[in-house]
């Protein structure tokens, strides 16, 4: 069974992979927005007022969910024989147990802005 470090370290992952998401599309609409720019100084002045709704618009995480199914399973079998080979008669005893163990872990990351006052602290809900 997982530790309770290896989960936290497994939630932790979960939310480092939601932050370079947002850093992934951040960089995106950068480049985005500066080709937009570019193709926005080739139109003339009259016509730029049709070409500026299609802008790129800024993505922004808000929610990242992440489901964990863990499995384990684990076997014992212990026996014991007694043989007596030249006339061909023996006793074997076998026993066996198997033991499963299933664990479904879901953790949904939500988006907290910060606050701009460092002396008022975000609350959980994000509103200061």
């Amino acid at each position: 069974m997982p530790t309770p470090s290896s989960l936290t370290r497994l939630i932790a992952a979960a939310a480092v992979t939601a932050v370079d998401l947002q850093r992934r599309l951040d960089a995106a609409h950068a480049a985005d927005t500066a080709a937009f720019e570019a193709l926005l100084a080739a139109v003339p002045e009259q016509a730029r007022g049709l070409v500026l709704p299609l802008a790129p618009v800024a993505l922004r995480v808000a929610t990242h969910a992440h489901t964990f199914d863990l499995q384990v399973q684990a076997e014992r079998t212990s026996g014991f024989a007694l043989r007596a080979v030249p006339v061909g008669l023996g006793y074997e005893r076998i026993h066996g147990g198997a033991r499963r163990s299933a664990l479904r872990l879901s953790v949904q990351i939500v988006r907290t802005p910060l606050s701009t006052n460092p002396e008022q602290p975000t609350s959980r809900g994000g509103r200061p």
